[in-house]
């Protein structure tokens, strides 16, 4: 069973990896709470946790019943150089 760390961990790499693909954009919508719940099988407390945590960290923005959306480019944590190093890092080139 997965924790509430390797989820704050695992969500919020999918953010930044979307991210940097071009996948998501800011102001996008991130999947709801059920969703993740249905998807991770952990208490959507838990999910919600995860959520606010990423919210903190500047990356998302909970928008009370609204939903989750990527947060403003100019809102992101300043951890996201660090981890552009490390996502170039698994990039695999011709």
């Amino acid at each position: 069973m997965e924790s509430e760390l390797d989820l704050v961990t695992r969500l919020r790499m999918r953010v930044v990896r979307a991210l940097h693909l071009g996948h998501l954009r800011t102001g996008d919508r991130l999947p709801g709470i059920r969703e993740i719940q249905r998807e991770t099988g952990l208490n959507d407390r838990i999910v919600a946790r995860a959520y606010r945590a990423l919210a903190v960290e500047g990356l998302v923005e909970v928008r009370g019943r609204s939903g989750v959306y990527v947060a403003e480019q100019d809102r992101l944590s300043a951890k996201l150089l660090p981890e552009t190093a490390r996502w170039l890092e698994d990039v695999r080139f011709p």
